[in-house]
């Protein structure tokens, strides 16, 4: 577990300062050091729901409406984890999990 929790850590915070400056402002260098910090996936996600959902630009809607339909697309076509085997444990039992270790890159590409 980490030391500080991630709302305090100073790298997070300057993360969020930057979002927060970078879409409420007008300035370029604001807006760049959002972008260079955040990412530009993150930031263009901020900027369409505050300019587009909340602000009402057309635009900026459309954006926002693509990152929803990504995420619901990715929630459909992910597959769901595979429940193997549920048993309940006694005193004094102990379970043992195992895995295959995962192949080497070569033996992948000449399989």
């Amino acid at each position: 577990m980490a030391l500080l929790p991630r709302a305090l850590r100073p790298s997070w915070i300057i993360r969020r300062w930057a979002m927060y400056q970078g879409v409420r402002s007008e300035s370029a260098l604001f807006r760049f050091l959002a972008l260079f910090l955040i990412g530009r996936t993150q930031f263009l996600r901020t900027t369409s729901m505050r300019q587009g959902v909340y602000g009402g630009s057309r635009g900026w809607q459309a954006v926002a409406g693509v990152f929803f339909l990504n995420d619901m697309m990715k929630k459909l076509t992910v597959k769901e984890t595979e429940k193997l085997s549920t048993e309940t444990l006694k005193a004094g039992q102990s379970v043992l999990i195992t895995s295959i270790p995962p192949a080497k890159k070569r033996r992948k590409r000449s399989a």
